[in-house]
């Protein structure tokens, strides 16, 4: 394991130099050097350990869980994150697991927007071991700092694509695939996938089995059958407004959208226009928020065991930690498609 002696004598500084740079004391150390260092802390994947007043490296068996927004828009399931049900059951199963495992999780909150590196220096400072990094968007910056640090993180709901972190996730492809099977064992073939943001994996994962699986059936899986919204209820039910304001003979029969709140807001849609959910218009949702089977229609979705995700993320990260494991594993849960009243054959089987 690297040591900060390591880091200063590959960079040619000191270790005084090292630490102002680590800690973003940037009016005591110039851009060139800081670079230098930065390069040396990278290729050495250091790591600063937790110590006891300097003088003692200690355990302190604590993870940091790292909720990345992004401002520009909607969190999933809520305009805030951390209310949803999604986050909620997820964080749950989190903290079940690191009680028996008899660690502590500390939570941070990351704009994505802030400056990477200085914020690295929160996570990376030797209070955590290890980080959870909840649904980041595709492109985090955060994520990068992690892997360039060799620093333990594990993908929380998201990344199953990401060939460089351990992730946890639902298999959000094959979920996709199963909801247009049923779709169309229905009789449906105009169905319209109402996707997330391009910025979450999920979303496009779940967009493209939704593809996939359309056009292995000889269906319009083009993009023609897709529309992007956020995992929000009003773009759920906007997106919603403007296709079934189309004439009959042109609007989906059935619409598959990319969470349950997004498919709250596109029953919403339909009855705002006179259009029956599901003798009209047959609507899928997925994640099986506590809410959909009390909805009127009780809403057909696809479960996802986001307490058990939580839990497997929690152990993924202690392990790597506990034996300083720097392989990365993908683990992808099934989940299950709940059938209830809001899906049904099409009206005029057209």
């Amino acid at each position: 394991m690297a040591t900060i002696r390591d880091v200063a004598r590959a960079s040619g500084v000191s270790t005084a130099t090292v630490s102002n740079v680590l800690n973003a004391r940037q009016d005591k150390v110039s851009p060139e050097t800081r670079e230098r260092v930065l390069a040396a802390v990278r290729q050495l994947k250091y790591r600063p350990p937790a110590s006891d007043f300097r003088r003692a490296v200690v355990r302190n068996r604590n993870v940091g869980l790292v909720i990345a927004f992004d401002e520009s828009r909607p969190s999933p399931g809520s305009d805030l994150f951390v209310t949803s049900e999604f986050f909620q059951r997820i964080v749950d199963g989190m903290l079940h697991a690191a009680s028996e495992c008899l660690w502590s999780i500390t939570m941070f909150v990351q704009p994505m927007l802030e400056h990477t590196d200085s914020a690295m220096r929160r996570y990376v400072d030797g209070r955590c071991e290890g980080a959870l990094l909840l649904a980041p968007s595709i492109e985090s910056p955060i994520l990068d700092a992690f892997i360039s640090r060799g620093f333990p993180v594990v993908l929380v709901s998201a990344g199953t694509s990401n060939t460089l972190a351990s992730s946890v996730d639902v298999a959000n492809e094959e979920a996709a695939r199963q909801i247009v099977r049923h779709l169309v064992a229905l009789g449906h073939r105009r169905i319209l996938h109402l996707r997330g943001p391009y910025s979450a994996s999920s979303a496009m994962e779940r967009a493209r089995g939704f593809q996939d699986e359309m056009l292995l059936l000889g269906l319009d899986g083009t993009e023609a059958s897709l529309r992007t919204g956020a995992y929000d209820y009003q773009s759920g039910f906007d997106l919603s407004i403007q296709v079934l304001k189309q004439p009959k003979e042109n609007r989906p029969t059935a619409i598959f959208c990319a969470n349950d709140v997004m498919a709250f807001g596109a029953v919403d849609a339909a009855h705002s226009l006179g259009v029956r959910v599901p003798e009209d218009l047959s609507i899928v949702g997925f994640d099986d928020d506590s809410t959909a089977q009390f909805r009127s229609p009780s809403l057909t979705t696809y479960r996802q065991p986001l307490r058990s995700i939580g839990e497997k993320a929690v152990r993924l990260v202690i392990e790597s930690v506990s034996r300083r494991d720097t392989s990365h594993r993908k683990v992808v849960f099934p989940g299950e498609l709940i059938v209830r009243e809001s899906t049904a054959p099409p009206g005029d089987r057209r």
